[in-house]
C-alpha cells in the first residue's frame, strides 16, 4: 500500500534568512485508499492490509448517512461497522421520512450484521 508523501514545513535557524526545505516524492498517488476489487451497487469489496476483506460504504449514495458523517467528504468510504456506528450514535439527527428504500434496506442489513438485529437509539 501507498501512502500520500507530504512535504515537510520549512525550516530556519534562528537569525537566519535562509530556510532549508525537504525532497518530495511527487511519484506518490494521490489516492490513499486501497484499491477496489470488486465493486456490487452500493458497497466496495477491497482487500485491507490488516484484515481479509472488508465492505465499504460510499457516504454519497446515502444521504442520511452523509449527513451524520457531514464532517467527511462526499466521495469517502467508511466501513459497514463504522456505517452501523454512525446510525446508532447519531439516530436522533436522522430524518427517518427522507429515507430511501436502498438506505432503510442497507440500515436494516447493518443492523443484522453488527447490531444483531437490534439497534440502540
Amino acid at each position: 500500500m501507498k501512502f500520500l508523501v507530504r512535504p515537510e514545513l520549512p525550516t530556519a535557524s534562528v537569525g537566519s534568512s535562509q530556510a532549508t526545505t525537504a525532497a518530495v516524492d511527487d511519484s506518490a498517488p494521490l489516492a490513499t485508499r486501497p484499491e477496489s476489487t470488486y465493486e456490487s451497487g452500493k458497497a466496495v469489496q477491497t482487500n485491507g492490509a490488516t484484515s481479509g476483506v472488508a465492505m465499504q460504504i460510499h457516504l454519497a449514495d446515502y444521504p442520511q448517512l452523509k449527513l451524520l458523517a457531514w464532517n467527511r467528504r462526499d466521495d469517502d468510504l467508511v466501513e459497514e461497522e463504522e456505517a452501523f456506528a454512525l446510525y446508532e450514535r447519531n439516530w436522533h439527527f436522522v430524518e427517518e421520512e427522507k429515507l430511501s428504500l436502498n438506505e432503510r434496506q442497507l440500515i436494516e442489513r447493518l443492523t443484522t450484521l453488527f447490531g444483531k438485529g437490534v439497534m440502540n437509539v
